[in-house]
């Protein structure tokens, strides 16, 4: 399996009603990460071949949706410098 392949397989949920559709970068933009190290890793997963533009199941967000989201202002900066539609929406139209 290639990294890029790895990079963008998207989870699936392990219990019903947990989300899914999630990548490498959708969890690097949710907010999860306390230590606020995901503004030095993400262009490195962009530049192994990260999709900018995957959408979630049901709520369609992509990685930039949830960085808004999460008032991540220096990880919403990354996306839109490596190519992110700054004008993406989820399924609430956010």
């Amino acid at each position: 399996m290639t990294p890029e392949k790895i990079i963008n397989t998207a989870t699936k949920p392990s219990k019903p009603g947990w989300p899914s559709g999630f990548t490498c970068l959708h969890f690097a933009s949710d907010g999860s990460d306390h230590d606020r190290m995901r503004e030095n890793f993400t262009p490195r997963l962009v530049a192994l071949g990260a999709h900018l533009e995957a959408r979630t199941d049901g709520t369609w967000n992509t990685p930039f949706t949830l960085a808004v989201g999460q008032a991540a202002g220096d990880l919403s900066r990354a996306l839109l410098k490596a190519g992110a539609d700054k004008n993406a929406k989820n399924s609430r139209a956010k």
